[in-house]
C-alpha cells in the first residue's frame, strides 16, 4: 500500500486536508471504512465508491479539520495517469494534471517497494504531449470566447458566467504548462503565480472582480434559496 498526502503548499481557514490511498489490489469496502472512521472518533461526511473509474473517495471531519481520502489501485492508478498518452485527450484532464503535480510534489508517508517513486518517474509529460495538451486548451478557449460572445448578445447572464470562467480557467491552465509550473486549484492560482509574473489573468480578473458585489450577490441568494426552504449548511466545512 502507497500512501500520499496531496498538498500544494498554499491553504487557508477554508482548506481541508487531501490524502490520496494507493492499495495493491483491491479498495476495502465502505463498511470498513466508515468503521475504520468511527473508531478514530471522526465524523464522516460522505463515503462513496465510482464504479465507473474503480476508485472510491471519503470526507471526514475530526471537530477541526475535514479530510478529503480518495482510493485507488495499483493497477487502475498507472492507467488514470497513461490516458494522456492516448490520441485523445481524457474528458478529465484538468484533474488527471492536477493529481500528476501532487503527485510530484506530495508527501509521502508509505510506500511499498518504492511504488510511487517508479510513478512518478513514469507519468512525467513529455514535450510532445504538453504541447498536444496545451492546443487542446487553446481550442477550447477559441471556442468558448465564441460562446462567451453570444451569451452577450442574449444578455444570458447564466451562459456569460459559465464561459468567462471556462475561459479564464483554461488561460490559467496554458499558462501554467507554458512555464513549467505544477496545475494548481484557480483559488490559489492568483496569490502563488499571477501576482508575482503573470500580470495578465491577474489584471483580466481584478477587473472583473472589480465590478461584482460577491457579498450582496451572496446574501440576495440566501434570501431566494430561504424562499424554498433550503438553508446554508453549517455542517460542511470545506
Amino acid at each position: 500500500m502507497g500512501a500520499r498526502i496531496l498538498l500544494e503548499g498554499l491553504h487557508d481557514k477554508f482548506s481541508d486536508r487531501d490524502f490520496a490511498i494507493i492499495w495493491d489490489s483491491y479498495i476495502p469496502t465502505a463498511d470498513r471504512r466508515l468503521k475504520a472512521a468511527q473508531e478514530l472518533n471522526l465524523d464522516a461526511h460522505e463515503i462513496k465508491d465510482v464504479a465507473s473509474i474503480g476508485q472510491s473517495f471519503d470526507m471526514f471531519y475530526d471537530g477541526e479539520f475535514l479530510f478529503n481520502i480518495g482510493h485507488g489501485t495499483k493497477e487502475k492508478e498507472a492507467k488514470w495517469y497513461e490516458a494522456i498518452h492516448g490520441e485523445k485527450l481524457p474528458s478529465d484532464l484538468e484533474a488527471v494534471l492536477m493529481s500528476m503535480s501532487a503527485l510530484e510534489k506530495g508527501k509521502v508517508y508509505y510506500q511499498k517497494g518504492r511504488w510511487v517513486d517508479k510513478l512518478q518517474k513514469k507519468i512525467k509529460l513529455t514535450a510532445e504531449i504538453k504541447n498536444k495538451i496545451i492546443r487542446y486548451y487553446s481550442d477550447k478557449v477559441s471556442k468558448d470566447l465564441k460562446l462567451l460572445q453570444k451569451s452577450v448578445s442574449r444578455n444570458d447572464f447564466l451562459q456569460f458566467i459559465k464561459y468567462l470562467y471556462k475561459v479564464l480557467r483554461n488561460l490559467q491552465i496554458i499558462y501554467l504548462l507554458q512555464n513549467n509550473r505544477p496545475i494548481i486549484s484557480e483559488k490559489f492560482f492568483d496569490e502563488r503565480f499571477a501576482k508575482i509574473e503573470n500580470g495578465e489573468i491577474a489584471k483580466l480578473i481584478r477587473n472583473v472582480s472589480s465590478q461584482i458585489d460577491m457579498n450582496s450577490i451572496y446574501k440576495n441568494t440566501l434570501e431566494t434559496a430561504s424562499v424554498f426552504n433550503i438553508k446554508q449548511s453549517e455542517k460542511y466545512k470545506a
